[in-house]
């Protein structure tokens, strides 16, 4: 069974006929899950393409559930491959042509949507330097090369301001404030 945002938002099961106490747990079990999704609405899609990255990759290359969530504590080497599965994912994101930060973001999206519909952080009680250096090796191994940026100051404008008025263009209030 795989988690779904609609899981998350309806809450489970519809039960009537709960005693009082236990409809006010489950509306402010409601309410807190709205303000879960209230935290993260201005990045939600990019949240959900996250968490759908990591369980395409979980179900398809590891073939394992997607949820990393243990009955009790995990032991060492359940959170160590729980984090070797989050270096795998950030070197399967970077295979399929993403920029390493956006590889760094969508490990750590998929992380924080993990915590935050589950209560347990993927590998949540280790350092993460071996990730961290993942993601830092990314990043040295395929540089984005930047690009020269120029500013643009009021000579340029002054500049532009004959060939404006050539083709037409009516300056606004603010344009002749700045003397174009």
């Amino acid at each position: 069974m795989d988690f779904s945002l609609d899981e998350f938002e309806a809450g489970g099961d519809d039960e009537g006929g709960l005693d009082p106490r236990l409809e006010t747990l489950r509306r402010l079990d409601q309410n807190v899950k709205g303000l879960i999704l209230k935290s993260i609405e201005k990045s939600r899609k990019s949240y959900e393409r996250a968490w759908g990255l990591w369980r395409v990759y979980m179900n398809t290359v590891e073939r394992r559930d997607p949820r990393r969530v243990y009955a009790s504590h995990p032991e060492l080497w359940e959170e160590l491959e729980d984090e070797y599965s989050l270096m795998r994912f950030a070197s399967w994101l970077s295979g399929h042509g993403l920029r390493p930060s956006t590889v760094a973001q969508y490990v750590s999206m998929a992380r924080t949507w993990h915590l935050l519909a589950f209560g347990v952080a993927i590998a949540g009680s280790l350092p993460r330097k071996r990730l961290a250096q993942v993601l830092k090796g990314l990043a040295e191994a395929f540089p984005v090369k930047r690009r020269d940026r120029f500013p643009w100051v009021t000579q340029y404008f002054r500049r532009l301001r004959p060939q404006a008025d050539s083709a037409g263009v009516v300056l606004t209030t603010r344009d002749q404030l700045l003397g174009l």
